[in-house]
């Protein structure tokens, strides 16, 4: 059975094509998700959320939205930020307060280093992805949708339902604090 006919099927509820659409495209969404999690658990509560919010709305797909896959992804990283808004009580603004106090206490001996692009190039996937799951989950919202899965400014802002200012301004703490975040990871192996 070829993609367009799994969709098809999984758009009437064939519970053998929806398997195998999932088995399919989970590895994909998990590692997506990953990215917006804090840890593993999350990273699997997202993925399967995420999946099946595509199957609720996999009548709405239509081949000229593009690859399935990027459609996939598209209602997985809406889905992944809806999870993030509800799980904080303030979202933007705790958050956004934790990265400017944290990013104020880089010390001047580290911040000389941090400036050193050398030690960046010895970085494993590894600590690139525990850096990114220490930031705080706006901003690491805002890091994956901008800088990994190169949402426009005004697509963030409508999705995160900020100014495009707002945005800009996370965008540039994000980075701030993924470099200090990946120094500390970096420093500590």
């Amino acid at each position: 059975m070829g993609e367009q006919e799994l969709i098809k099927a999984s758009a009437k509820n064939d519970k053998a094509a929806q398997k195998i659409i999932f088995e399919q495209y989970y590895k994909d969404i998990l590692q997506l998700c990953t990215r917006y999690a804090k840890d593993k658990v999350q990273a699997m509560e997202m993925s399967l959320s995420g999946m099946h919010k595509v199957f609720e709305q996999i009548k709405k797909y239509n081949s000229t939205d593009g690859l399935f896959l990027d459609w996939i992804k598209k209602i997985v990283i809406q889905n992944n930020i809806a999870i993030l808004k509800s799980n904080m009580q303030s979202y933007y603004i705790v958050s956004t307060v934790k990265a400017i106090d944290n990013s104020i206490f880089v010390s001047a001996n580290n911040s000389e280093e941090l400036e050193n692009d050398i030690w960046f190039k010895q970085c494993n996937a590894n600590q690139t992805l525990a850096a990114l799951q220490n930031l705080p989950a706006s901003l690491r919202a805002t890091y994956n949708m901008y800088l990994i899965d190169q949402y426009s400014l005004n697509q963030m802002s409508e999705i995160l339902e900020v100014s495009e200012n707002t945005a800009q301004s996370n965008i540039e703490k994000a980075r701030h604090t993924m470099k200090r975040n990946l120094y500390a990871e970096y420093k500590s192996k």
